[in-house]
């Protein structure tokens, strides 16, 4: 998922875009959350969704 760097590229650069993956993952966590809060039909989908896994 987070593999955008080149392994020559520096450690601190490695750090950097990971750390960026992970507050983009956070972010669309919350941001899907938010939604999910405000629409009933949503919570809904999205138990059925995931009951059925």
């Amino acid at each position: 998922m987070c593999d955008g760097f080149r392994d020559d590229s520096p450690r601190i650069m490695k750090d950097i875009e990971k750390a960026r993956c992970q507050v983009c993952w956070i972010l669309s966590r919350i941001v899907m959350l938010a939604c999910i809060m405000m629409s009933p039909s949503a919570q809904e989908i999205l138990i059925k969704t995931w009951s059925s896994h």
